[in-house]
């Protein structure tokens, strides 16, 4: 992983650290940890990726490692482990329902009312999330030296889902004359 992509997926966990500490997550009717959403999320996404062509390689392994690293939960030994997880999480409709981590991301941003400047990123956070697994995808996808169609094609599909689902949340807020909270997906 880049270190340019290590540094931003390190901000992401940041800010669930930022969101935990402050409740944020309760306050908005989330009930998991909102690290441990976003990992079990980012790592349901690799998942798929890796599934796209059908084969898990070190380099992949490496990949998830360092996510699972970041967020300290205990890392893949090797391929083979990491294929069985693959093979569970494939059934799963991860790829057809939006992520509950970037959910909450959106909630930060619309309770916020204004784009966070972190660093020097200047992003809302939930674009930030979305660029971040962009870029974690094409790494991914790429890291083992071919790129697959079905790869490429599984990328831009979800990737094109996230961005039309945050850009439309975040437009709803704007398009909100009463004002107030916006709740997504958790409890009001």
């Amino acid at each position: 992983m880049t270190s340019e992509l290590r540094r931003h997926v390190h901000i992401l966990f940041y800010l669930c650290d930022v969101m935990e500490k402050i409740c944020f997550h309760a306050r908005m009717g989330f009930y998991n940890s909102p690290k441990l959403s976003l990992a079990n999320d980012i790592m349901h996404y690799l998942c798929f990726l890796i599934a796209a062509d059908n084969k898990v390689t070190w380099e992949e392994t490496a990949i998830v490692n360092e996510i699972l690293d970041e967020s300290n939960l205990k890392q893949v030994a090797n391929s083979q482990e990491l294929a069985e997880i693959v093979r569970d999480f494939v059934n799963d409709p991860f790829m057809q329902k939006i992520p509950e981590s970037l959910k909450l991301f959106i909630s930060f941003d619309l309770n916020a009312k204004a784009e966070k400047q972190f660093g020097n990123i200047n992003y809302s956070v939930s674009e930030l999330y979305v660029g971040v697994l962009r870029a974690l995808g094409e790494e991914m996808i790429a890291c083992d030296g071919q790129v697959d169609k079905s790869e490429r094609e599984t990328l831009q599909a979800y990737i094109s889902r996230l961005i039309s689902y945050t850009n439309n949340e975040l437009k709803k807020d704007e398009n909100n004359q009463n004002g107030g909270t916006v709740f997504i997906g958790g409890k009001a």
